[in-house]
C-alpha cells in the first residue's frame, strides 16, 4: 500500500444549469463525466468536492437521475479503498448511511468514496433543512461534510483520515452569507479543532465556498480570517481558474481556486480554460497536478471600444450601420478563434459561446443587437440577444453633475453601517426602508418589505424565477383570509387602517416567537453544555481526541515532488484492518433546525463486534468482506482512541 494520499479537486460543477436548453442543456453532465472518468484514470484515493455540485437547490428529477447515474457508473466497484477514517463519522458527516462512511457500508461497494460541502446554489432549505446533498448521502453515493446546524458559534471537526505515513485533517465549511460569516469570524465565533496528539503530524486541508474577491465591505472572506495551521486552502465559489497553487505569505498556508467546470455566465472570467487538480501528498509535502477538462464549450469574451472605429459619416443611422458590419467582422474572427479551442474530444460541444463586450459613448454608435444575433443563427450556441452586451463607457459618457444630495445620503448612510459593524448589503437595506417609510405614496400595505428582499435575493442568487409570483400570491392568500375574518366595509380608509393594523400584529407575533426562540436555544445550549462535560469525564466520546486551542508555531516544507517513490507497495491489493466505531446519539433539541434525529443507546450495540476492513470487494459470487483476526480489541467506546494511539506508537506499515 502506497504512503501517497491522492485526491482529485473540482468545485463549482453547476449540474442541470440551462438543462431545459436544447443546446448547451447538457454541457454540465458531459464534463461532471470526464471529471469522473480523470478520476478513475488517475487511481485517485477519493473525489474532493468544493460545493454547488448542482445548480439549483431544488435539482429537477432528470438532473438528480442523471447526478446518481453518473456517480454509480464511476464511483462504485470492486477497487479496494486504502485509507482509514479516524473519526466518528456521525459527528463530522452530515446523515451518513449506518452511522458510517459510505466506503465502510456493508451494502454498497465503493471504489472512489466522495466528499462534498454545499455551496451557496445547492445549500439546503424549506422543512427540516434539506439539501440534495442530503439526497446523494442517505442513497450512499456522497459523504456529506461541512453542514453547520449553528449559526451563533461554529465548531469544524476535521474529518481524520490515514493512509500509510500520511495523516489528513479536512476541514470544511459549507457556504454561509458572507456578511455573517465575516461577523462570526470578527467575533471570534468560528473555532477550527485540532487533534489533540501530534496535531503538528497531520496535513491540513480546508475546503469553503464563499467570496474571496473583494466585493465591498463585509461581502467577502479575508484568508487573514483562516488560521495558520493550514497547508492548503481550496477556495469553491469563484468562478475564474486560478488552479497553480498560491502561497500566502503572511500566513503560510497555499491557496488553490479550481474555478467552476462549465461557464454560468458569458464574463471574461469564465471564458479562461476549465481545470481539476490531482493533489497528492506524502505526509507534510503535496504536489498539485493541474488537469485541463477538454469537454468544456469553447467560449470566446473580447471587449470593443465603439468610438474607436472610423466610420465615414456621423448620421446616426449610416454610422451605427458601419458599426454593426465592424462588430460582424469581429464576431468572426472569434468564431475562427473558438474553433483553435476544440480539444477534439469527441463529447466537446461544438457550437461555441461569444461574446462581444461594446463599450459606446453615444447613442450614435448602437444598432439593434437581437437582429445582430441572427446574422450568427446556427453558428453559435450564445442566444442571439446575447452575442453582443452594449454598455455605456463611464470615461467617454456624457459628465452628468451628481446629486450631491444623494451622495451625502449615501456617505451618511455608509458611515453609519460601518460604526454598526454592518455590511454594504446592510446599507442598501437601510436606503430601499428609508424610501418605502419616509414617501408616502411608495408605501407598501400588503407586501413586507423583508419578504420582498428575500424574494428578490431568491430571484437572483438562487434563479428561483417563481419567486416574487410567489410571495404575491401567498401575500395576497392571506390578505384575503384576514378580510374574511374582519367586518369591513369597502371604505378605503377603513381598508388602509385594517392593513396597517394586520402588520402591526404581525410585527408584534414575529418578534414574540424570536424572543422565544432565542430564550430557548439559550436553555439548548446550557444543556448541551451540561451533556458534553457529563460525556467528557466519562473519557468515552471522540470529542476527547480533540483540543480547541490553535497552535500557529510550526515547521512548514515546501511543495515536493511526486512521491510516488517512497518505499510503497502500491502492487499490494490487501486493505490493513481498522476499527468503526460509533457514538451515542445526539440530542435532537442540539439541532438548530430541530432536525429530528435517530435516537440509539450504547446498550444496544454490541460492545464486543470486531471491526471490518474492505476486502477485495464483489465478486460474481456475491459482496465479499475481509474479516478481522484481532482478538484484542477494545469496547467501541474506546476504540478511536485506542487506534490512533497505537498508530502514535508504531509508524510501520
Amino acid at each position: 500500500m502506497s504512503n501517497v494520499f491522492s485526491f482529485l479537486i473540482a468545485t463549482d460543477c453547476h449540474l442541470g444549469y440551462e438543462e431545459s436548453n436544447h443546446i448547451i442543456g447538457d454541457d454540465s453532465f458531459i464534463t461532471f463525466e470526464e471529471i469522473l472518468l480523470k478520476a478513475v484514470q488517475h487511481d485517485v484515493d477519493l473525489i474532493l468536492l468544493g460545493g454547488d455540485l448542482f445548480h439549483y437547490n431544488n435539482p429537477s428529477q432528470k438532473c438528480m437521475n442523471k447526478c446518481m447515474e453518473l456517480l454509480r457508473m464511476y464511483t462504485l466497484g470492486n477497487k479496494p479503498v486504502y485509507f482509514e477514517l479516524l473519526s466518528n463519522a456521525r459527528e463530522v458527516f452530515s446523515n451518513p448511511i449506518s452511522e458510517t462512511t459510505n466506503y465502510l457500508d456493508d451494502n454498497i461497494n465503493v471504489s472512489i468514496p466522495v466528499f462534498s460541502i454545499h455551496g451557496n446554489h445547492d445549500d439546503p432549505s424549506g422543512v427540516g433543512h434539506f439539501s440534495a446533498l442530503d439526497t446523494l448521502s442517505s442513497a450512499g453515493l456522497v459523504n456529506y461534510f461541512g453542514k453547520w446546524t449553528d449559526l451563533l458559534d461554529i465548531k469544524i471537526k476535521p474529518i481524520l483520515l490515514r493512509k500509510g505515513k500520511t495523516k489528513v485533517a479536512l476541514y470544511g465549511l459549507s457556504h454561509i452569507k458572507d456578511d455573517r460569516l465575516c461577523r462570526l469570524f470578527m467575533d471570534k465565533k468560528v473555532t477550527f479543532i485540532r487533534p489533540e496528539v501530534e496535531p503538528e503530524g497531520w496535513f491540513n486541508i480546508f475546503v469553503l465556498h464563499q467570496n474571496r474577491v473583494d466585493r465591498g465591505p463585509k461581502r467577502f472572506i479575508s484568508e487573514s480570517y483562516i488560521p495558520d495551521f493550514m497547508d492548503l486552502v481550496i477556495w469553491g465559489h469563484e468562478h475564474d481558474c486560478e488552479i497553480e497553487p498560491r502561497k500566502n505569505e503572511e500566513k503560510g498556508f497555499y491557496v488553490i481556486q479550481p474555478g467552476s467546470s462549465v461557464p454560468t455566465s458569458l464574463s471574461e472570467g469564465e471564458s479562461l480554460p476549465k481545470h481539476v487538480a490531482v493533489l497528492k501528498v506524502f505526509e507534510k509535502k503535496m504536489k498539485i497536478i493541474p488537469l485541463k477538462l477538454n469537454t468544456v464549450r469553447p467560449f470566446v469574451w473580447r471587449t470593443e471600444k465603439l468610438w474607436t472605429v472610423n466610420t465615414s459619416t456621423e448620421e446616426q443611422g449610416s454610422k451605427s450601420e458601419e458599426i454593426k458590419v465592424h462588430c460582424a467582422q469581429i464576431v468572426e474572427e472569434m468564431i475562427r478563434e473558438a474553433e483553435q479551442l476544440k480539444s477534439g474530444h469527441p463529447k466537446q460541444p461544438k457550437l461555441p459561446l461569444i461574446r462581444l463586450r461594446c463599450e459606446y459613448s453615444d447613442e450614435t454608435q448602437l444598432f439593434n443587437i437581437v437582429k445582430f444575433g441572427q446574422l450568427f443563427q446556427g453558428r453559435v450556441a450564445t442566444p442571439n440577444s446575447e452575442i453582443v452586451r452594449l454598455k455605456r463607457s463611464v470615461l467617454r459618457a456624457t459628465k452628468k453633475e451628481p446629486k450631491y444630495e444623494d451622495l451625502m445620503r449615501l456617505n451618511e448612510l455608509y458611515k453609519d453601517n460601518l460604526e454598526e459593524d454592518y455590511n454594504f448589503t446592510s446599507c442598501v437595506n437601510h436606503i430601499v426602508k428609508d424610501y418605502f417609510t419616509n414617501h408616502e405614496e411608495a408605501k407598501m400595505l400588503i407586501l413586507r418589505l423583508p419578504d420582498m428582499a428575500s424574494a428578490v435575493e431568491q430571484f437572483i442568487d438562487k434563479d428561483d424565477i417563481l419567486a416574487i409570483d410567489d410571495l404575491v400570491e401567498k401575500s395576497f392568500d392571506k390578505m384575503l383570509k384576514d378580510l374574511k375574518q374582519q367586518k369591513v366595509n369597502g371604505d378605503e380608509t377603513n381598508l388602509t387602517q385594517l392593513f396597517e393594523r394586520m402588520r402591526e400584529e404581525d410585527e408584534k407575533s414575529e418578534q414574540k416567537e424570536e424572543k422565544e426562540f432565542q430564550e430557548k436555544y439559550k436553555k439548548i445550549v446550557t444543556k448541551t453544555t451540561d451533556s458534553e462535560v457529563e460525556h467528557s469525564k466519562e473519557g468515552s466520546r471522540e470529542e476527547d481526541l480533540f483540543s480547541g486551542q490553535d497552535n500557529n508555531v510550526r515547521t512548514r516544507q515546501a511543495i515536493a515532488s511526486d512521491s510516488d517513490t517512497d518505499g510503497s507497495d502500491a502492487g499490494t491489493s490487501r486493505m490493513s484492518n481498522f476499527n468503526r466505531s460509533k457514538s451515542p446519539s445526539v440530542d435532537s433539541d442540539n439541532d438548530f433546525f430541530n432536525r429530528e434525529m435517530r435516537k440509539k443507546s450504547d446498550a444496544d450495540r454490541e460492545d464486543d463486534k470486531k471491526s471490518r476492513g474492505r476486502g477485495r470487494g464483489r465478486g460474481r459470487g456475491g459482496r465479499g468482506r475481509a474479516k478481522t483476526t484481532d482478538k484484542n480489541v477494545k469496547p467501541k467506546s474506546s476504540q478511536v482512541q485506542m487506534k490512533i494511539t497505537s498508530f502514535y506508537d508504531d509508524d510501520s506499515d
